[in-house]
């Protein structure tokens, strides 16, 4: 993953509120999930299409509530980069 990338998930993570309840079905597990994801190990040993092929894995597996909220996040961003 580029720069970018990395820190736009490090912030997320950063700024997850833990003990709340989120307005989106499935978010809790969503965030649940991306407290444990080590993205230094991600950053370290993945390639541009490897980088891809996460992406998409993560996508079809956050429930759906949640990707209909965050793909226009995701494309604004996507965009910008």
């Amino acid at each position: 993953m580029d720069d970018h990338t990395v820190f736009h998930w490090r912030d997320i993570q950063d700024h997850v509120r833990f003990g709340r309840e989120f307005p989106v079905d499935g978010a809790t597990a969503f965030f649940e999930w991306l407290a444990t994801v080590d993205t230094d190990a991600i950053t370290e040993s993945v390639t541009e299409a490897t980088h891809r092929k996460v992406v998409r894995g993560v996508a079809r597996n956050i429930p759906y509530p949640v990707y209909n909220s965050l793909y226009p996040v995701y494309g604004s961003l996507k965009k910008r980069i």
